[in-house]
């Protein structure tokens, strides 16, 4: 039980960051910056990756891990309820 509750906590998390990076890459991307804007948004707000792109795609890999550890906990909490 104690597995499950980390797991939706965890998988909260991801969703919440993951989200966060992709709405902060649209937000730069489509708000009307120039490319120099860009470059300087991603050294101070990203500075690990390389271009905005690698920041999308690591957001969408985020979420997607928190989809599936959120799927995985529900059945896990699933097979602990008790049958009537």
């Amino acid at each position: 039980m104690l597995y499950t509750h980390l797991g939706r906590i965890v998988a909260a998390l991801a969703l919440i960051f993951g989200i966060f990076q992709i709405v902060m890459w649209a937000g730069f991307v489509f708000g009307g910056s120039t490319p120099e804007e860009l470059a300087s948004a991603l050294q101070r707000y990203s500075p690990g990756s390389q271009s905005w792109g690698a920041v999308v795609d690591s957001g969408i890999n985020k979420v997607l891990f928190a989809v599936s550890l959120g799927v995985f906990t529900e059945i896990s909490r699933f097979l602990q309820a008790p049958s009537d």
